[in-house]
């Protein structure tokens, strides 16, 4: 198999002409894949069609695994595959090698469906150059990256087992679905500036393929990596297709004068207009990260805040108009976007396509949006993240309140952006209630009944049962008491005085109201950028002492004056009734004779549910502390009625939780969007 015995080699795929004579001569014509203008293209007998690219990014960890696991079954792979053929999705991105499975999958997939097949936009992942910061640094290993992938796509690589990456016999030939490599990732500003700072004088390189003159260093490494490509594939192989280095909004060559005087995001810039094609006959293009709501530039650029569309205002069209006009006649592929259907909010756009806080549906929508702002303005397709939810990644608003970071796969955080960009969920079973045991009740009670209690993975659950329906108007107030006895506030936000202290107290108002509150001491706003005053983010006994509403602060710190511009109330929580209709970001359900409320696990505090573990910090030191509890005590108070529970206390675990795979709401909407735009520019 390896030292040119290459068996896929010796029998020429069907739709693949041989190679005739050196690569580099007139032949090349006969490249099945080639850039075309603004769009990649295909060959298509003598001719080549211009394809739009409408594709979706597979990450690799599934739930209770890492990313460097790359943990997807055979199965799983070829379910996946089918369903996104099904929805009209012509290509795939994936960002570094996974096991031989997967490129057995696909060469399943694809021989059973010569005419519809799935093509591939091959990653080749970059990794961190720490602790120098200098891309030269990675130079050996990003080449010995390079050959890998490509061996290994063409069926011819033996990898002995390794920790963190991919390994095993890669015998399948999937090059002839390999439309393009997008070698790299976003890097840094910081590694730019050092890269550049480090070897000032690397300002040319002259390739096989490519060359660059009188650029910055790092513009220079990158356009050898991409020769490599090019030169080792066409060596080797007498094979060769487009190329590009994944790029981002904050390495951009445009001017951003509304970005703030302390962000990075316009410090360094890479040019990537400037790389120029000596003997590339397969071509060039240039991949960008580019979402609607990051950075602050997309938003509040004054040249992109007129532009519209059939939603309303629109800012990223202006982003990707400006970004299309500088690269001219080169083919622009947005290779990473779309909205997460987080219950937190990240970062506001003026489209209203943010960094969370919609539900399913509303991501469908907006994806489909976003694939249609990317059509019109002739970029080469676009490409959403991402195809399955991934547990195991982080975001920074979640980062201070959600730890450790190695257990993040065993649960699935709902507020958490970067968990929630999938267009397949993964969901915990139906809830399995236990009746609560009651500390403390009064002695009538006409409404309230009993209290139940479950919990999984992704939410702390209460079930409230009625004597009867709740009319408009009336309202129950919830106690969540989340740790130690000792510490909370007794008296509710309706006034009543509690045997128990509570942390956080719900308040529901008939028919659709509801208000998260959290205590003065344990409410955790201002966190993010230490701009809290009273706030202890810890729990202190209190008797009649402030509630706050739960916020999250996001987009960037309070101005001078001490105004926070970005908020969430995220705590005004989504309720309906059992008529209306469904959303997941329902938080409560009056289903007449009983209330169900579901609260993600973060929303209370809590760093890690699956070891029982709320945020318990002491702002004096450096580190975020936390405190295991005993579980979850509830206080139900309606009128003079009111029930007090002993503490729930579920079992904690530390294996992959079960789940069920499910297709979001947002899957078919973006489909459907998929199939109404053509495949083929005509």
């Amino acid at each position: 198999l390896l030292n040119g015995c290459r068996e896929n080699e010796q029998k020429q795929p069907q739709g693949i002409l041989p190679a005739t004579g050196k690569i580099g001569s007139a032949d090349l014509i006969k490249l099945r894949y080639k850039t075309s203008g603004d769009y990649l293209s295909i060959r298509d007998g003598a001719q080549y069609r211009s394809i739009f690219l409408k594709g979706v990014n597979l990450g690799s960890g599934i739930p209770g695994t890492a990313a460097g696991e790359l943990a997807v079954s055979w199965d799983q792979y070829l379910r996946w595959f089918e369903r996104m053929a099904k929805l009209g999705i012509n290509s795939l991105r994936v960002y570094t090698l996974h096991f031989p499975r997967f490129y057995e999958a696909l060469h399943t997939f694809n021989t059973k469906n010569p005419d519809n097949p799935i093509y591939l936009l091959h990653g080749i992942w970059l990794e961190d150059p720490l602790p120098s910061l200098d891309l030269f640094d990675l130079t050996e290993d990003f080449d010995e990256g390079i050959e890998e992938v490509i061996e290994a796509s063409h069926g011819n690589k033996v990898i002995e087992p390794r920790s963190g990456r991919a390994y095993g016999t890669y015998r399948t030939d999937i090059s002839r679905w390999v439309l393009g490599w997008i070698i790299g990732r976003e890097v840094a500003p910081s590694e730019v500036l050092i890269t550049d700072k480090v070897h000032a004088d690397q300002k040319n390189f002259e390739g096989n393929a490519f060359r660059i003159t009188s650029s910055n260093p790092s513009s220079v490494w990158i356009t050898a990596r991409l020769d490599h490509v090019v030169s080792y594939e066409r060596e080797h192989y007498e094979r060769e297709r487009p190329v590009s280095f994944s790029s981002w909004p904050t390495l951009d060559p445009l001017s951003h004068p509304s970005e703030r005087s302390d962000s990075m995001e316009d410090s360094a810039q890479l040019n990537l207009s400037e790389i120029e094609m000596v003997n590339a006959p397969a071509g060039y293009f240039v991949s960008y990260h580019a979402y609607p709501y990051y950075p602050d530039f997309m938003t509040q650029q004054s040249q992109y805040q007129g532009e519209t569309d059939t939603l309303g205002a629109n800012s990223y069209i202006g982003y990707l108009k400006d970004l299309k006009a500088h690269y001219q006649n080169i083919p622009l592929l947005i290779a990473e976007v779309g909205v997460p259907s987080s219950w937190g909010n990240a970062h506001y756009s003026n489209s209203g396509m943010d960094h969370g806080g919609m539900s399913e549906s509303e991501q469908g929508v907006y994806n489909a949006r976003l694939l249609q702002n990317i059509y019109d303005q002739q970029s080469a397709g676009g490409i959403v993240f991402a195809w399955m939810d991934e547990w195991w990644k982080r975001t920074w608003i979640v980062d201070e309140i959600t730890f450790p970071r190695d257990r993040y796969a065993l649960w699935h955080d709902l507020t958490s952006p970067e968990q929630n960009f999938g267009l397949l969920a993964f969901r915990p079973p139906s809830a399995d209630f236990e009746s609560a045991s009651i500390l403390k009740e009064s002695s009538t009670r006409t409404v309230l009944k009993k209290v139940d209690f479950a919990a999984d993975f992704a939410y702390f659950r209460i079930r409230i049962h009625l004597n009867r329906a709740l009319n408009a108007g009336e309202s129950l107030t919830i106690g969540l008491d989340t740790y130690g006895d000792d510490v909370g506030e007794s008296v509710l936000p309706n006034g009543q005085t509690m045997m128990r202290r509570y942390e956080f107290a719900l308040s529901l108002v008939m028919p659709n109201q509801a208000q998260l509150y959290v205590t003065e001491a344990y409410d955790l706003f201002g966190l993010w950028f230490g701009s809290s005053t009273a706030s202890q983010y810890h729990s202190i006994a209190s008797d009649g002492g402030n509630w706050n509403t739960v916020q999250w602060q996001n987009n960037s710190p309070p101005d001078t004056a001490g105004t926070y511009e970005y908020i969430q109330e995220i705590g005004k929580l989504k309720m309906r009734s059992e008529n209306e209709s469904l959303s997941s970001l329902d938080s409560i359900v009056n289903n007449q004779d009983k209330i169900d409320i579901r609260i993600p696990w973060t929303l209370l505090n809590f760093a890690d549910p699956s070891t029982r573990t709320v945020v318990d910090d002491d702002r004096t030191t450096t580190e975020r502390e936390s405190s295991v509890t005993d579980g979850i005590a509830v206080s139900v108070s309606f009128g003079s009625e009111h029930i007090e529970t002993k503490r729930y206390k579920w079992d904690t675990w530390n294996t992959t939780p079960k789940y069920s795979e499910e297709e979001k709401e947002s899957m078919e909407t973006f489909g459907n969007k998929v199939q109404e735009l053509p495949n083929f520019i005509q």
